[in-house]
């Protein structure tokens, strides 16, 4: 037994003597080196790492060489594979076999025989050697293809695949790709985004140990990829990431810098375009609308308090003519007295109110002579001071008198404001010219003007004026408030400000949009200050600035919650009544719908989405909740929602059916598009750009003639439309190839080159 164990163990030995590059050969295979020279360089080490593959036969090599050279193709036949390192290989390999050696600087393919030599000199021509000359040919090998991103409202989704190749992956090494955002118009950068690291096992196992077992300390592991570089065959990293808040209107592409590095150097860096300007946007004319709920005040109503108030008020009264009795011929006399009795009357008799001041002014006219208008102006003055001070509860000690002769300078004023510049003029020189108020009346009094157009002035100066000022104790109505907001000009202009219950009323009342958001926003402020937002008042001006298009999701961010239920309220203390009051709702339906319109508006359709779990569960509200989740990409996973919103109308389901991006979903959007009993007018613009785009995908073979014989849809929906031709510039769903030859045709039509009347669809 222990002879067989013996024999066992020397056999296991002498196969792994004749392992190379983890290849196990038979007795006809030997380790073979190969030097690798540049003759340019007078036969120096090609210091460029280069692919030796071996076959079993030299015709095997020469065949694998020819098909590398016409399709670039790499051989999966061949025996053995391994990367040259500083110009030399050792593999295993058949003395009679043959080899192929392929570069990145070698433009075709070199095949030769073994010939039975243990080491084999090969010298290549037209190879250079410095890091410069491999890095320059390397680029066009390495880039992969841009492909064009999904644009879903703020947010653009992408995926691309990097090929590592074995020249410069390494089993000690890491590699690091960085994406880069760029906004297209203007080549700022706005956003890094984290980075994709892969590394080799060597580097894996050397990496802990160098950060003390302790992986954490490395910044970049975070981001390693579930992937380790080998060095003897390719393999590719798959990025797949999203740019968010990218502003509406704008366009933006995704470079990526990566390199590879090593424990203290990095020994080949290079960048590459992953995502053009041009992205898709496959529902663009999807049709949705999406409506906020109307909020109930009376869940947020601030009760009235009462509060002290000043108000002034005033009036007049005209009286007879040199006399002190108002005037019979004016009946507003009597009724504006008897109101201001009556209001002063129910002030004194109320418990919270207080009348504070009352000051009266009674005033002649200046005609006739002075002393005797002083005399008459007083006496006006005292019957109405007598009249007031008769009201029961009325202070003598806190009403004011006082008595004046209107002046001439007044005439002339008036005489003015009503168009009578001529006779104003006349006035005013008589005035200048003499400072006594009776020689003023005699020479005035003379002008032409006097019996037609001064007398007709001077009842208004027989007048009496009340000033008066009360303090309420109470809490104002929905009447009151409004009269204060429309008429009150301190109020209006802000430098007195409501209460928050007087708000409520305004709310309810004030239905001009401007008004209504000056308003809103005042009551919003001063909740704020007071250190509690008023949820009303936030409501209503985040729908204020929805009419107007503009949005402004803090506003509403403090009274929504997402460990909290739909309509979840928190309520007070007990009453004496054996209620308890409201004193915070979460979640109301109003305000997280609202949210949700301004999170739409702005194109934040994954937020939107997360917020229509805090509405109640209804009917509406899933339909919603689907719309917004196809809005975010959704319906390129789920079935469910590709075919509810494809079931809603017809366009919603030619849009969805283009967007899938398939053979199969592409014959189905054409065939709905092409059904003329869902779209009768086949010349609609948008369903011209959509069968440009479901047909543009089965062009094998697209140039200007296509696009103007042949497939003349984008044709004719530009010319009704010239928007759709700025559009398809930057539509990632047409190929650049499209492009450019669509850009031929719109020149060629607008030069007047094509006729498109002859043309039929």
């Amino acid at each position: 037994m222990m002879r067989k164990k013996i024999v066992w163990l020397l056999l296991l030995l002498f196969v792994g003597m004749d392992v190379c590059q983890g290849q196990i050969f038979g007795s006809a295979d030997k380790v073979v080196t190969i030097k690798l020279l540049n003759k340019d360089e007078g036969n120096t080490l090609l210091l460029e790492p280069l692919n030796v593959f071996v076959f079993n036969t030299p015709s095997q090599a020469y065949e694998a060489a020819h098909l590398y050279d016409k399709t670039g193709e790499t051989p999966r036949f061949a025996k053995n594979h391994a990367v040259s390192q500083d110009g030399v290989c050792a593999l295993a390999a058949p003395l009679d076999g043959g080899i192929m050696i392929t570069g990145l600087s070698m433009e075709k393919a070199y095949y030769g025989r073994i010939n039975g030599q243990m080491e084999l000199t090969v010298s290549l021509p037209g190879m250079g050697r410095t890091l410069r000359q491999v890095d320059v040919t390397a680029k066009a090998k390495l880039r992969p293809r841009p492909k064009p991103g999904k644009r879903f409202g703020n947010k653009l989704k992408f995926e691309n695949d990097f090929q590592i190749l074995p020249q410069y992956a390494k089993a000690n090494a890491r590699l690091v790709l960085v994406p880069i955002v760029v906004e297209c118009q203007e080549g700022d950068t706005v956003a890094v985004q984290h980075p994709w690291v892969v590394d080799g096992t060597l580097f894996e196992m050397t990496q802990k140990r160098r950060m003390g077992y302790d992986e954490s300390h490395d910044p970049l592991i975070a981001y390693r990829v579930d992937k380790n570089m080998e060095t003897r065959q390719g393999m590719s990293v798959h990025i797949e990431d999203s740019l968010t808040n990218l502003v509406a209107g704008k366009s933006y592409r995704c470079d990526i810098k990566y390199w590879y590095e090593d424990y203290g150097r990095v020994y080949f860096r290079d960048s590459f375009n992953c995502v053009p300007c041009e992205s898709r946007n496959p529902l663009r004319f999807l049709e949705y609308k999406v409506d906020s709920k109307e909020i109930n005040p009376e869940d947020y109503r601030k009760l009235p308090r009462p509060e002290l108030h000043s108000q002034p008020g005033s009036l007049s009264l005209t009286f007879v003519v040199g006399k002190a009795v108002l005037d019979p011929a004016d009946s507003t006399n009597f009724t504006q007295l008897n109101d201001l009795k009556s209001e002063l009357s129910a002030i004194l008799n109320s418990t919270d109110g207080t009348v504070q001041q009352f000051d009266i002014l009674g005033q002649s006219s200046p005609d006739g002579r002075y002393a005797v208008n002083e005399r008459l102006g007083y006496d006006r003055m005292m019957f109405a001071f007598n009249e007031i001070a008769s009201i029961p509860g009325m202070d003598r000690r806190n009403m004011t008198k006082e008595s004046r002769v209107a002046d001439w300078e007044q005439v002339a004023d008036s005489l003015f404001a009503d168009s009578l510049k001529e006779c104003a003029e006349q006035v005013r020189a008589i005035i200048r010219s003499t400072s006594n108020k009776d020689a003023q009346f005699l020479r005035i009094a003379k002008l032409p003007c006097y019996e037609k157009e001064i007398k007709k002035i001077l009842p208004r100066l027989r007048t009496v004026y009340y000033q008066y000022q009360y303090e309420i104790n109470r809490a104002f109505s929905p009447i009151e408030v409004l009269e204060r907001w429309q008429t009150d000009k301190d109020f209006r202009s802000g430098k007195r400000e409501f209460a928050l219950y007087e708000f409520g009323y305004l709310f309810d009342q004030v239905k001009d949009p401007k008004e209504l958001e000056i308003l809103a926003r005042r009551a919003y402020r001063v909740s704020k200050n007071m250190g509690n937002p008023w949820p009303l008042a936030a409501y209503h001006l985040a729908q204020c600035y929805l009419k107007r298009d503009t949005c402004d999701t803090t506003l509403l961010s403090p009274f929504i919650r997402f460990d909290r239920i739909p309509n979840f309220k928190r309520y007070g203390a007990q009453r004496p009544d054996g209620t308890r009051p409201v004193e915070q709702i979460i979640n109301d339906e109003a305000i997280v719908s609202t949210q949700i319109v301004m999170m739409v508006k702005m194109g934040n359709f994954e937020e939107g989405y997360g917020l229509t779990g805090l509405l109640p569960k209804t009917e509406e509200s899933e339909k919603l909740r689907k719309f917004l989740d196809c809005l975010n990409g959704g319906y390129e996973d789920s079935e469910q929602i590709r075919n509810y919103v494809a079931s809603t109308s017809p366009m919603n389901c030619a849009v969805i059916y283009s967007a899938m991006n398939n053979r199969m979903f592409d014959e189905m959007a054409m065939e709905v598009l092409d059904d003329t009993m869902l779209f009768p007018n086949q010349n609609d613009p948008k369903i011209l750009y959509l069968k440009a785009i479901v047909s543009g995908r089965s062009l094998d073979f697209v140039d200007e003639y296509v696009l103007s014989e042949d497939n003349t849809y984008l044709l004719e929906c530009c010319k009704q439309d010239e928007k759709y031709y700025r559009m398809a510039r930057n539509d990632g769903d047409f190929t650049e190839d499209y492009r450019k030859a669509f850009e031929k045709v719109w020149k060629m039509y607008k030069n007047g080159e094509l006729n498109l009347n002859d043309i039929k669809f």
